[in-house]
């Protein structure tokens, strides 16, 4: 990856430089914080009795530990499998299946490992998973959480992970939302994490569909290894197949003890429902959640070092071809942040775009080209990326020369601003 000079973007500086406006709906935005440090936006509008809701995390793959890539993503999903009460017919008779479940997973993780692990241990190991699971099942009521929000109007009930973040996400009637406070509050501050070893297989084939048997997957992981040195951006956030095996319900609890607190939590509420009576049903739900322990201070994350020199990686793959390029970029509150945004509409926007036009309709040397200001992420200093596919025999050094010629033009038109100012 090669480091873009700050003055390919100054002639972009005195845009940057006008204040910006916030939209009018805005001023009906409402911030509330509850009892427990709780933030939410409140922003009631429209005619139809439906609200949208979303919980946020400041809890992504950056907060991961190195042999511990995946955690994150492992937690969204597990987050759906239920409480004490909804998914289980009978917890406690679950409860001591669980309990073995956890043991025994614990020495197959353990195994996994092991360098080499016992061939002959993992199959025994496995086997034994596989009766606890069949015990287990017959006090399972799967996909109920899934269910309950179905029955009660609810659409769109959903979760993502990236990097930066985890996010939750439903839509209801809106004479729902006491139940979805309830539920929620629960769902998410006092979990059950059940059927854990199976639920590896799902994100496993996930991977799998994603990275291992998908050649723009394997791309994609293979330049941000190569991008960062130290940074946690450099790991997939899905996690590593051998960490994914590594996984223990130990290691996820803790993860989730340490990050899911209400200080690190932002909620959104969006539709037609009364602020005040939403905000008493706020305070009695998700404000009534306490946390042992003290919170911690600022997240101690690794600096990634400053890059001296251009770093490349190859992949033959049978696919078509493909090139990333990334640029070392700082993020906000950083100024020149906002500048490679703007960067980012002029280079590679649309049909528009200057590396469109010339790359694409005059060179013809790709197929298609794009630009992206923030890969994988925004919480840490990231990657302003360009992203070709090239058509014919046109080499790989062929068309990085033509986006360099590209960029010296910007910076070329830069220069020539500073020196009118």
């Amino acid at each position: 990856m090669r480091k873009i000079a700050l003055i390919a973007v100054a002639t972009l500086a005195f845009i940057a430089a006008t204040p910006a406006k916030l939209p009018p709906w805005a001023e009906s935005v409402r911030e509330i914080h509850l009892s427990n440090g709780m933030k939410f936006l409140l922003y009631p509008r429209g005619e139809a009795p439906i609200f949208s809701t979303t919980i946020r995390f400041k809890a992504g793959g950056i907060e991961e530990a190195a042999g511990k890539t995946g955690l994150a993503h492992f937690l969204e999903h597990m987050a759906f499998k239920g409480t004490k009460t909804i998914g289980t017919k009978d917890f406690e008779k679950e409860k001591p299946i669980i309990d073995q479940i956890e043991r025994v997973g614990g020495e197959l993780a353990s195994e996994y490992g092991k360098e080499p692990g016992d061939p002959q241990k993992i199959i025994s190991l496995r086997e034994q998973l596989r009766k606890f699971h069949a015990d287990e099942s017959k006090y399972l009521v799967k996909e109920e959480l899934a269910k309950i929000m179905l029955e009660n109007g609810g659409s769109d009930y959903n979760a993502t992970t990236s990097k930066d973040m985890t996010t939750y996400l439903v839509s209801l009637p809106s004479d729902k939302l006491k139940f979805w406070a309830e539920t929620e509050a629960y769902r998410i501050f006092e979990p059950v994490f059940r059927e854990f070893y199976e639920e590896k297989d799902v994100v496993l084939e996930e991977r799998r569909s994603r990275v291992d048997d998908d050649p723009d997957g394997k791309i994609y992981e293979a330049f941000l290894e190569k991008a960062f040195d130290k940074s946690p951006y450099r790991w997939p956030t899905i996690g590593s197949h051998k960490d994914v095996l590594r996984l223990t319900t130990a290691d996820l609890t803790e993860f989730w003890r340490r990050y899911y607190r209400p200080s690190r939590m932002i909620g959104t509420l969006v539709g037609r429902f009364d602020p005040k009576e939403a905000e008493k049903i706020l305070e009695a739900t998700f404000g009534k959640i306490r946390f042992e322990g003290k919170e911690e201070g600022e997240d101690q994350v690794t600096k990634e070092p400053a890059q001296a020199e251009e770093k490349r990686v190859a992949l033959k793959l049978a696919a078509r071809p493909r090139i990333l390029i990334g640029y070392h970029k700082p993020t906000i509150p950083e100024e020149d942040d906002y500048l490679f945004d703007l960067l980012d509409g002029i280079m590679g926007d649309g049909r528009s775009s200057r590396l469109y036009r010339s790359l694409v309709v005059e060179k013809k040397l790709v197929s298609q080209i794009s630009t992206t200001a923030g890969v994988p992420g925004s919480r840490l200093p990231n990657l302003f990326m360009i992203e070709a596919y090239p058509i014919g025999d046109h080499s790989t050094d062929e068309i990085v020369k033509a986006i360099d010629e590209e960029i010296e033009k910007i910076k070329a038109k830069a220069e020539e601003v500073l020196r009118e100012q």
